[in-house]
């Protein structure tokens, strides 16, 4: 079932979880933001932690509270942060918006052609 939801529709012009979703399905650490080249060396979970810890602590820049922008809901964000404030929950929902749009026109589009062809065949 997983891999028929992760596969390329052609008419909806996206898989089937993409649609849903707002994102391509992940799978593992391959799908991670993780370097490839720290992923093949990693063997344990331990490893994996030890790497995750150094990234925050790197990342780990002076943060405000602010409100979204959508729901305003109370956020922490980074005092460097330049743009439209926006908690990941509606962030998630707007990539998720625009993905059905756009499988949405991808069948009207299918739709369309269907319709040609058959006024075609039959006059």
């Amino acid at each position: 079932q997983f891999q028929k939801n992760s596969s390329f529709h052609r008419i909806i012009g996206r898989s089937p979880y993409k649609a849903l979703f707002g994102c391509d399905p992940k799978i593992g650490l391959s799908s991670s933001n993780l370097p490839l080249d720290i992923i093949q060396k990693m063997n344990t979970e331990e490893h994996l932690e030890e790497i995750l810890n150094k990234i925050e602590i790197q990342n780990n820049n002076e943060e405000i509270t602010s409100h979204c922008s959508i729901c305003n809901i109370e956020m922490q964000i980074e005092v460097d942060f330049a743009g439209a404030i926006i908690c990941d929950p509606c962030e998630t929902g707007e990539k998720i918006r625009k993905q059905r749009v756009l499988g949405n026109q991808e069948q009207e589009n299918a739709a369309e052609k269907m319709l040609k062809v058959l006024s075609y065949n039959y006059h």
